[in-house]
C-alpha cells in the first residue's frame, strides 16, 4: 500500500491519525493493532482511515475486500469503536458470511448463511437504515432465499424495526432454520411483511404479513413484476397455503408471546404435516384464526370452513410440542 499520513495529538481531541492511500494490496492483518475484530484478508483499491480516541473510521472508495468470509466492493464509511456504525455505506457482496458481524453485535444475529447482492446501510446497530436486494444461502440447510429489504432495524437489545418492509421471494423455508430450532418448515414459498416496534420491548407489531407455502413440485410463488415488494401469491394449486397475519409478537427471557390474527386463504395442514408430523389435523382450511399468549400455553380460537363443513375451535395448547414433534 502507498499513501499519505497526517498525525496530530494534544489538547482535548487526543491523538488523531488520518491516512489516505491505495492498497495494492493491503493485508487486513497489518491493521489488527488498530482494529483486531477485522477478519483476515486483503484490501485493494483507494481507501482512507481515521484513527482517534473514539474509534477507527474506514473510508471505502470503491475498495475491494476479500477473505475466507467472502468479498465486498464498498463505497462509503464504516466506523469501528465500541460498536459498529455505517455512514452511507453501499456494498456489492459476493458470498459474504453473516458471521462477519459477530464481533460487533451484542447478541449474534440468529440468521446464518452467505449473502450475494447489493446492500446500503446508514446508522448503527441501535438504528440502522437498510435497503438491499440480497440472495442468501444457508449452507447448513441447503436452503436459499432472495430478500428485498427497505426500512430501519435495530439489533443491540433484541430485534427492533421501524417501517421495515421485507419481501422474501423466492424462498426455500429451510433457509430460515438457523433462526430457531422450531423452524422446521420445508419447501418453497414467499413472505411479505411490514414491521414496527421491538421484540423485547412492547412487542414487534406486524402491520401486515402475507406468507405462502407450496408443495414441492408445484413451483414457487412469484411477485407481481410491476411491484418491487408486492404481495406474494400462491395461485390455486392444491396443497398450497396463503396466510395473512397481523398483530404483535413479544419475547422475554423465558418465552415467546403472540397476539395474532390470521386469515387462511387457505391453509393446507395436509402439506404442513410433512414438516410438522405432530400436527393433529389434516385437510385445507379457510377462515380466521386468533392466537394469544405464550407459545407454551397458547390460546387459540378459529371460525373455519373445511371440506366437512363449518368448524369453530377454541382452546389452549403448547405450540412448542408441535415444532418439536
Amino acid at each position: 500500500a502507498d499513501g499519505q499520513v497526517d498525525g496530530r495529538w494534544g489538547g482535548a481531541l487526543g491523538l488523531r491519525v488520518s491516512v489516505r492511500g491505495r492498497a495494492n494490496p493491503l493485508a487486513l492483518e497489518d491493521i489488527f493493532a488498530i482494529e483486531s475484530r477485522l477478519p483476515e484478508g486483503t484490501a485493494r483499491g483507494p481507501f482512507g482511515f481515521d484513527l482517534s480516541d473514539e474509534g477507527f473510521l474506514l473510508d471505502f472508495q470503491n475498495t475491494e475486500l476479500t477473505s475466507d468470509l467472502g468479498g465486498i466492493r464498498a463505497e462509503g464509511a464504516l466506523f469501528l469503536g465500541g460498536g459498529i456504525g455505517f455512514r452511507d455505506l453501499a456494498m456489492e457482496m459476493t458470498d459474504l458470511d453473516l458471521s462477519v458481524t459477530d464481533p460487533w453485535v451484542q447478541d449474534t444475529l440468529p440468521l446464518r448463511g452467505r449473502m450475494t447482492g447489493s446492500l446500503s446501510l446508514a446508522g448503527d446497530l441501535d438504528e440502522l437504515a437498510v435497503e438491499g436486494l440480497i440472495d442468501l444461502a444457508n449452507p447448513d440447510s441447503t436452503g436459499t432465499l432472495t430478500a428485498d429489504i427497505v426500512g430501519t432495524m435495530g439489533f443491540n437489545e433484541g430485534f427492533s424495526a421501524s417501517s421495515l418492509l421485507v419481501t422474501l421471494a423466492p424462498l426455500e423455508w429451510r433457509a430460515l432454520s438457523s433462526v430457531s430450532p422450531s423452524m422446521t418448515l420445508r419447501g418453497p414459498g414467499s413472505v411479505r411483511v411490514e414491521l414496527n416496534g421491538s421484540l423485547y420491548g412492547a412487542g414487534l407489531v406486524i402491520n401486515a404479513a402475507d406468507l405462502t407455502h407450496v408443495p414441492r413440485g408445484l413451483g414457487r410463488p412469484v411477485l407481481a413484476e410491476t411491484d418491487r415488494a408486492g404481495a406474494p401469491t400462491s395461485g390455486s394449486a392444491e396443497g398450497a397455503s396463503l396466510v395473512s397475519l397481523r398483530g404483535r409478537v413479544r419475547r422475554d427471557s423465558t418465552n415467546l408471546f403472540l397476539n395474532l390474527t390470521g386469515d387462511l386463504q387457505p391453509l393446507s395442514l395436509t402439506t404442513l404435516r410433512r414438516s410438522f408430523p405432530g400436527l393433529p389435523f389434516q385437510g385445507e382450511y379457510t377462515g380466521t384464526v386468533n392466537l394469544d399468549g405464550p407459545v407454551s400455553a397458547l390460546r387459540a380460537s378459529a371460525d373455519l370452513e373445511t371440506s366437512g363443513g363449518p368448524l369453530t375451535v377454541s382452546g389452549r395448547f403448547d405450540a412448542t410440542r408441535i415444532a418439536d414433534a
